[in-house]
């Protein structure tokens, strides 16, 4: 995850290893946090949620 130290810096290096081709910020985090406390995940439970930013996946060719 992005933070202001390391933003200006690494951000550029990082994202072209990372599937969705971006650091992640902290509202990423929040956003799914949201969704999973809200109704619309009302039948999903006992789940653990992994933010890896598709990197168990592997890289995908962006130029396609």
């Amino acid at each position: 995850m992005a933070s202001p130290v390391d933003a200006d810096t690494s951000s550029g290096q990082s994202a072209a290893g990372i599937p969705v081709a971006r650091v992640g910020a902290p509202e990423d985090i929040a956003n799914a946090v949201s969704f999973f406390v809200g109704e619309d995940a009302g039948f999903v439970s006992g789940q653990v949620q992994a933010a890896w930013a598709g990197l168990a996946v592997g890289r995908v060719d962006q130029s396609l």
